[in-house]
């Protein structure tokens, strides 16, 4: 029995997204779970499917969402906790149980405001690597940076000090940390 594929039933109007644990599913039955694993986040709470033609509703509180969903004929009670309800109900009524959960929307964009969004951030775009100086690139990369006598930069020597014992220990407050640069020459040139 497969569940409904929330992606392509409800995923151009809402926001369609995958329980933690897809991410942890073994790759070859990825994609046989994975209509089992989609969810639609809610205001309220979230929907997933149950199975067949069935859909759950999962709330996140008690109070006036849960008196509302259980007031609706076709829905039944599942799950009743102390921070919320797990219902199923048919498909057809996705509508009445979507306007009491409130799932989000996906957002959509006209040309119009795409455009206006990637005027406004074009100066926000990633500058391409050659702009940057050499000898920043390769500092960024963890690659020693060259100097002019041969000699090279290695990383950062750190030694843990405590302001008033020499020991490092002290029962009130943690190591203060002291960094050098160290520079190692070659005679390589």
């Amino acid at each position: 029995m497969q569940p409904i594929n929330l992606q392509e039933m409800f995923g151009r109007r809402y926001r369609v997204t995958f329980d933690e644990s897809y991410h942890h599913e073994r790759p070859e039955f990825r994609a046989a779970e994975a209509p089992w694993l989609m969810t639609l986040p809610c205001r309220h709470g979230h929907i997933y499917p149950w199975g067949g033609d069935l859909l759950a509703a999962s709330t996140c509180s008690r109070g006036s969402v849960v008196k509302k969903l259980l007031a609706l004929p076709y829905v039944q009670l599942r799950q009743d906790g102390s921070d919320g309800i797990n219902v199923s109900f048919p498909v057809g009524h996705f509508g009445e149980v979507a306007r009491i959960m409130k799932p989000r929307r996906r957002r959509r964009l006209s040309e119009s405001q795409r455009r206006a969004a990637t005027e406004r951030l074009r100066a926000y775009q990633f500058a391409a690597r050659r702009d940057v100086p050499s000898e920043r690139r390769r500092v960024r990369s963890g690659v020693p940076d060259s100097q002019p006598n041969g000699a090279a930069t290695a990383n950062l020597d750190v030694t843990l000090r405590h302001p008033h014992n020499e020991s490092g220990a002290s029962a009130n407050r943690g190591p203060k940390v002291v960094a050098r640069r160290s520079t190692i020459h070659s005679d390589n040139k």
